[in-house]
């Protein structure tokens, strides 16, 4: 389970796309061809979801959105990427599970 940020090198190279990103999710609708303009939610090798991250202030707001149902582990593993994420920035992480946009990065 990763977050991957945009561009981040497995979501432009890998192929064939539908073994990334399966048919019909709702990513694959938003973004054919490639899920590269999204940050995206890595399991098991293929996109599951979409997630952000807003600084304000102090804190980093990551907030993720998992297409598909995920294990307590999973989450757990999510908590500790984006707990990285605030503490490579120097802010505190607050992180939720929650509706993200599909917003492109251009």
């Amino acid at each position: 389970m990763s977050l991957l940020p945009h561009f981040d090198v497995f979501t432009v190279g890998s192929h064939p796309r539908d073994q990334l990103m399966p048919p019909g999710s709702p990513i694959a609708l938003a973004a054919p061809g490639t899920a590269a303009p999204l940050a995206v939610l890595l399991v098991g090798g293929r996109v599951a979801g979409v997630w952000e991250r807003r600084p304000k202030g102090k804190r980093l707001l990551v907030r993720v959105d998992a297409h598909q149902p995920i294990t307590r582990r999973q989450r757990n593993s999510v908590s500790e990427q984006a707990e990285r994420a605030a503490q490579v920035l120097e802010l505190q992480c607050e992180l939720e599970f929650g509706p993200v946009p599909l917003r492109f990065h251009l």
